[in-house]
């Protein structure tokens, strides 16, 4: 399942669907956005934990995904487990 994401500058960040455009969201967020894209879910092998891929930029916000902003979702998603 494809979504859209938006990194802020103290690593809050927000992940949602394909119809809002990141520009609306970004509104809503506490903190500067430094990256925005896409990503899709994919569970880890041996475990019952999913990992993030992040890819691609916003056009409405002008950013693009970076390498680390999935290593910054999948730790805080592993933490709540």
């Amino acid at each position: 399942m494809e979504l859209k994401y938006i990194m802020c500058d103290n690593n809050s960040f927000a992940i949602f669907s394909l119809t809002e455009t990141h520009s609306d969201m970004c509104r809503g967020m506490y903190g500067k956005p430094v990256s925005a894209g896409f990503c899709n879910f994919a569970r880890k092998a041996d475990t019952e934990y999913a990992n993030v891929h992040c890819y691609g930029e916003s056009v409405t916000l002008r950013l693009k995904s970076r390498e680390e902003d999935e290593q910054i979702i999948n730790k805080k998603l592993e933490n709540n487990y």
